[in-house]
């Protein structure tokens, strides 16, 4: 599929998306409530993978986790300056 295909598509699913969400404001039908629950399902699709990729897949990984590795955590002194650990 060429380039000017999958723009083609994108922006008719664009329009017909956009021409459902506010056909409300004639009345509530079908068209709306069908690209309301497309719009939902992608934005909780969109929320679960971010959540896996950001937090969840690390955790199970501790050679990757950057929540598990305190190494580049830097300890702040009363007075809001940085103190840094002397390597032995």
């Amino acid at each position: 599929m060429s380039y000017d295909k999958y723009l083609l598509i994108k922006l008719t699913f664009g329009v017909l998306a956009t021409v459902g969400l506010y056909s409300v404001l004639y009345k509530e039908n079908k068209l709306y409530r069908f690209f309301e629950h497309v719009f939902l399902g992608l934005a909780v699709g969109y929320a679960l993978v971010a959540l896996w990729a950001e937090t969840l897949y690390d955790l199970g990984h501790p050679r990757r986790s950057r929540l598990l590795d305190v190494d580049h955590l830097v300890a702040v002194r009363s007075d809001g300056l940085p103190c840094f650990q002397q390597e032995a």
